[in-house]
């Protein structure tokens, strides 16, 4: 006759159910958990998606705002009328936006993206030249370069006396000029000698150019051209290059 304690069944019953229970509760733990790690993966694929979207939509509203097309309204985003004074600002820094706090921070932010096409109005107006050394763009120095030589205008202000060739050396007489040299010391952080380097034909152009300025029986008309070869070879204090 076997005899059965009956407390102590109840004893090993209770342990079972307990011990049944606690499995479940962890298997349930473990896939709750599990459940909110798949959910908050799915949420941050999509916060992520939505973001780039959005850069992408930002970044096709400013080339729309900044390369209008319309000749009528051109969006310039800068001031830039260098007989005014403004090539001063650009050497200390000062930029006139003609655009919104929100659209200057945009260009910040997508200066990589927007270079290409800020370097390629460079020569369409001095505006894009300013936003590129408010930028610092590097990579515009050479296409600033071949604007200040190009450039061969003397402004001519009223009042000085145009029979001395001292009127004709002065900065004042080449704000264009002048809004070129300070845009390459802005980005470089150097004075312009030491900023670019001229090639030998470069240099054989300003220095035949320059001759002229001084001497007798020139022609007039072209004298403003002599002079201001004269005047940059004077900013520029470069020695020749070696020849090859």
């Amino acid at each position: 006759m076997i005899r059965v304690n009956v407390h102590q069944c109840k004893k090993y019953s209770y342990l079972i159910q307990s011990s049944d229970f606690t499995g479940m509760d962890k298997q349930r733990t473990s896939l709750m958990r599990l459940i909110r790690y798949i959910l908050l993966s799915a949420f941050i694929l999509m916060m992520y998606g939505n973001r780039g979207i959005s850069a992408e939509t930002e970044l096709n509203r400013l080339k729309t705002v900044l390369f209008s097309t319309s000749e009528e309204s051109p969006s310039l985003p800068v001031s830039a009328d260098p007989p005014t004074g403004d090539y001063n600002d650009l050497s200390n820094g000062r930029f006139s936006f003609l655009i919104d706090d929100d659209q200057i921070h945009q260009i910040v932010r997508y200066k990589n993206e927007l270079e290409p096409m800020i370097l390629e109005r460079i020569d369409s107006d001095y505006s894009w030249m300013y936003l590129s050394a408010f930028l610092g763009y590097e990579s515009a120095v050479p296409a600033i370069k071949k604007k200040l030589l190009d450039c061969k205008s003397l402004y001519g202000w009223e009042g000085p006396d145009y029979s001395q060739l001292e009127t004709y050396l002065v900065d004042a007489q080449y704000p264009y000029q002048m809004a070129c040299i300070n845009a390459i010391e802005y980005i470089t952080k150097k004075p312009l000698g030491l900023a670019i380097t001229l090639t030998c034909e470069e240099l054989d152009d300003l220095e035949g150019r320059a001759k002229k300025c001084t001497e007798e029986n020139i022609d007039r008309a072209d004298f403003a051209d002599y002079c201001s070869a004269y005047w940059l070879l004077g900013k520029l204090k470069t020695e020749r290059p070696p020849e090859p």
